[in-house]
């Protein structure tokens, strides 16, 4: 065996042929369109008999509804916007069982059939998964609880991308219930936003509340103990609050010393400038303080008119004059008084310098004392500063807490909050159903049953065709038990391997041979498919089939040409996966050869093909394939052998064949019976072979069909010898009756072979004639691979 499956190697191709997937596809195409109509059907009645539901939406947009007049100061400057995170952490907020709880309770949905799975009735199948663990049993949980599980199914709620607009969908078969459902939902997340922010400006306020009543005490009690300090040091105020009375002096001397100091100075020089312009010029005429004087003013202007007298005088009198001498001496009088009245000034000024020097020594001695005084009290005033600081600090904490205390006690109820979330699109009543959609769920329903049954058909393509290729890893090498008993036929009618053994009667005898009258022949109107060289001997025979995979030129390759071409066709555009293969008496050697050559031009084009030997005239196609007394189908439907047994892989081609065997007289009767159809359909089954040859061998001397097998198969060819025209048009017509979907003839050039049978000789005699030659009933044979 494994010389052959190396020789098959050799011989076959690998490759997957596209047309043979494509032809099984179409082979397939009744199971195509079943499979699509019925997913039509189903759709259509699905939709027909499914309780319609409603959806609808309603939109809310997240954002701070916050505005000027209602922040306080210390929030304006610091508003935040609200983020992407923020609003998906809203979209939480809608899907959490409190505000569920609300909706529904708000809508009454616990006594509502739609939101309780009790009151609708639990089926047999959610019965059966609530005893298996598998589902919870909702008559044990409470209304509120069930209504919660449907509600989330029918809820829905999401963020739109980059945005801050939440979708609030709703289900239900209530198209009213719907659109109220959405919008109690999108009211009561706005409300719910408000009462969170009530409850914690309550909050606030009430602890608030309790820190102003203990800072109060605090102040109160800072503020006597910074004042019985001061009291106890001696640390008085002065005018101004915020100094001691000791600071305040210390201010006010230092200030008086500065004002002593400056007007001795002034005074001081004032007197210098006088004393200086006398020294220098001998008048004070020019000096400020001179001249600011009223009565200096007076004599000064006493001069200027005297000495205008003096001028006139001077024209009219001489300079001795009496009244030119009293004027001049009364103008040297009133020199003389400016210049006293300047000395004067300056004595005064001198004075008044030391005046301000004697100020200004006391005011420091008075200063420098209270220096003295005001360094003993510099710790007290450390200590007094420390205490106010603690004081201050505390009533202002107790104003910011009043401030903050009166801002939320404004706000503490639901209605003053802003909230943050408002409701921007209310759910309208939907008018149409949501689900299902007709006209959408049977198209797709039909397209989807149409690809699936032809994903599926191309799949059981694929893997025929990769299972048919010859010399793969993965090919048909052998033909085991397994493939067989995946064949659905058989596994109903027998067990995997073995029919069950009949029991035969050794005495069986033929019936009576009677002699048939030879019925008026009928015209043949159709040409012969093909004419195919004699084979005139055993050898000849075995050398045309050979041919077929060894020389494709030869005669008998290129007469087979058109019927393994029209085999092919049958079977892919008619399902004609059986074929009989049977010849006219005297046409033997010429069937057998062309029954082979067949089979083995068919597995070189990679479809899987078996021949079953069902001919009882002799051992022509068991001597051709080397199969001759070895068990095969009679032993097969009489029980004694399995598939393993009889099947055997043929040495030059991929094909398979199943042998005839042994008990000849005893299977020749369940050839039409039940077990050679579990047999046929085990083996045309697609997981096993695309074609089943049936070799019926000749038929009787006028033309009858015998042979139960061939009456099963659905396309049948004749094999015809040059000098049997007469029984053509009958044999086809009988070979046509039983209903095939297609027949065809082929003519043996040269008469045919030597081997042929008396006209009073039929298949049934010949078989008991092979076992009673052989002994009757033989044991059952071993199979060698």
């Amino acid at each position: 065996m494994n010389g052959h499956q190396a020789q098959d190697s050799d011989n076959t191709s690998a490759s997957i042929d596209i047309g043979s997937v494509l032809a099984g596809i179409w082979s397939r195409k009744s199971k195509i369109i079943l499979t699509t109509l019925i997913a039509a059907a189903a759709s259509i009645f699905f939709v027909a008999t499914a309780s319609p539901e409603y959806q609808t939406s309603a939109r809310v947009l997240v954002e701070n509804l916050e505005t000027n007049f209602s922040r306080s100061d210390a929030q304006r400057s610091n508003v935040s916007p609200i983020g992407q995170q923020e609003v998906k952490s809203q979209v939480e907020v809608l899907n959490s069982r409190d505000l569920a709880k609300k909706v529904i309770t708000k809508l009454n949905l616990t006594d509502r059939r739609e939101y309780d799975p009790v009151k609708r009735g639990i089926g047999p199948v959610s019965q059966f998964l609530i005893s298996l663990g598998f589902k919870s049993d909702p008559a044990k949980q409470t209304p509120m609880q069930r209504a919660l599980t449907v509600y989330f199914k029918k809820m829905n709620a999401y963020q739109i991308p980059d945005s801050k607009v939440i979708v609030i969908t709703m289900t239900s078969d209530d198209p009213r219930l719907a659109a109220a459902g959405a919008n109690t939902l999108g009211e009561e997340f706005v409300a719910d936003t408000r009462t969170v922010q009530s409850k914690t400006t309550g909050r606030a306020r009430d602890w608030l509340a309790d820190q102003i009543t203990l800072l109060r005490q605090k102040v109160v009690e800072s503020e006597i103990a910074a004042e019985k300090f001061r009291a106890s040091a001696g640390l008085l105020k002065g005018g101004d609050q915020n100094t001691t009375l000791s600071s305040q002096e210390l201010s006010e001397l230092n200030s008086q010393i500065i004002l002593a100091e400056a007007q001795r100075s002034e005074i001081q020089a004032r007197a210098s400038g006088i004393s200086d312009l006398l020294a220098r010029t001998g008048s004070v005429a020019s000096s400020s303080e001179v001249l600011n004087s009223a009565l200096i003013q007076r004599l000064r202007e006493r001069q200027i008119t005297l000495r205008g007298n003096l001028a006139e005088l001077s024209t009219t009198y001489l300079p001795n004059h009496p009244r030119v001498v009293s004027v001049r001496r009364e103008i040297e009088g009133l020199n003389r008084q400016v210049r006293s009245e300047a000395l004067k000034i300056v004595s005064g000024l001198e004075q008044q310098a030391k005046v301000a020097s004697a100020r200004e020594a006391s005011l420091r001695a008075s200063l420098n004392g209270l220096k003295s005084r005001a360094s003993g009290t510099n710790l007290d005033e450390v200590k007094l500063r420390a205490l106010e600081r603690e004081a201050t600090a505390n009533r202002t904490l107790l104003e910011t807490f009043l401030t903050k205390f009166s801002d939320a006690s404004s706000r503490e109820g639901a209605v003053a909050q802003p909230g943050l979330a408002r409701l921007i699109s209310r759910a309208d009543v939907p008018s149409e159903p949501s689900f299902p959609k007709p006209g959408p769920t049977v198209a797709l329903a039909t397209i989807g049953g149409f690809l699936l049954s032809t994903g599926l058909a191309f799949m059981a393509s694929v893997m025929s065709a990769v299972s048919g290729v010859g010399g793969s890893a993965t090919g048909r090498q052998q033909f085991n038990s397994e493939g067989m008993q995946n064949a659905p036929a058989l596994q109903a009618t027998a067990p995997a391997s073995n029919f069950e053994p009949l029991q035969t009667n050794p005495a069986i005898q033929p019936p009576p041979v009677v002699a048939g009258v030879s019925p008026e022949p009928v015209p043949v109107t159709t040409p012969s498919l093909s004419q195919l060289p004699a084979s005139t001997s055993l050898e000849m025979a075995a050398a045309n089939a050979l041919a077929v995979v060894q020389n494709s030129s030869s005669a008998f390759s290129k007469g087979l040409a058109p019927v393994t071409s029209w085999a092919n066709s049958s079977r892919q555009t008619l399902g004609a996966k059986r074929l009989a293969v049977v010849g006219l008496p005297g046409a033997e050697l010429d069937t057998a050869a062309a029954c082979l050559g067949l089979a083995r031009s068919l597995a070189a084009q990679n479809i899987r093909t078996i021949v079953v030997d069902t001919a009882m005239q002799g051992s022509q196609f068991a001597a051709m394939t080397g199969t001759a007394n070895l068990p095969g189908l009679a032993d097969l439907v009489t029980g004694y052998a399995s598939f393993m047994d009889v099947i055997v892989k043929d040495q030059y081609s991929s094909a398979r064949i199943l042998r005839m065997g042994q008990p000849v007289a005893a299977a020749w009767p369940l050839l039409s019976g039940d077990r050679m159809e579990t047999v046929l359909a085990a083996l045309d089954n697609e997981e096993n072979h695309d074609m089943v040859i049936v070799h019926g061998g000749a038929l009787s001397s006028h033309a009858v069909i015998e042979n139960g097998a061939v009456a099963k198969c659905q396309s049948g060819l004749l094999v015809v010898s040059g000098d049997q025209a007469a029984m053509t048009g009958n044999a086809m017509q009988k070979l046509s009756s039983p209903g095939m979907l297609a027949t065809q003839y082929v003519r043996i050039a040269d008469g045919g072979g030597l081997r042929q049978m008396p006209d009073n000789v039929t298949p049934l005699n010949a078989a008991f004639a092979a076992a009673q030659s052989q002994g009757q009933m033989p044991q059952q044979a071993t199979a060698s691979y």
